[in-house]
């Protein structure tokens, strides 16, 4: 009894702070319900300033933090956290710890926030072009440490 309540206390625990290097049923279960990114963005019209979790990959720039997927690699958006949202600070160390020892590592995440689109060139009839999209409020509810990977040679 002692090591089955032990064995739920330590899933409890690992759960509500990220990924491990094997995931746990829980962040297996964030990763398998997240929309995919490019799924998100061939309907992002449908989705636009509305919360989303969305699977995809972490990419840490010299200017800020984004978003993208190796099959609609074409396309982008910045992440935009805030000060006192609930981020998983396990997975903000897989993310660090991904970073600091790959540089340009894409690192599978799982981040929830509101999809955003500001139009940056005012040009009357433009299309998407014109627009820059974000991640508003973003938080990291997962990160997947077993499957960071390499950038692109």
């Amino acid at each position: 009894m002692k090591k089955t309540a032990l064995m739920i206390v330590l899933v409890l625990a690992e759960a509500s702070v990220g990924c491990t290097p094997q995931p746990p049923l829980v962040c297996q279960e964030l990763f398998a319900h997240a929309i995919p990114f490019c799924q998100m963005m061939s309907q992002k019209e449908s989705y636009r300033e509305k919360s989303v979790t969305v699977s995809g990959l972490y990419i840490l720039s010299p200017h800020n933090a984004e978003l993208y997927a190796e099959s609609c690699e074409n396309q982008s958006i910045k992440l935009h956290g805030e000060v006192g949202l609930p981020d998983s600070k396990r997975a903000w160390t897989i993310v660090g710890q991904a970073t600091k020892s790959i540089s340009g590592a894409r690192i599978p995440v799982v981040f929830r926030g509101v999809l955003h689109a500001r139009q940056y060139i005012v040009i009357p009839n433009c299309n998407e072009s014109c627009f820059e999209w974000s991640l508003e409020r973003a938080q990291l509810l997962a990160a997947d440490g077993a499957h960071v990977r390499h950038p692109p040679v």
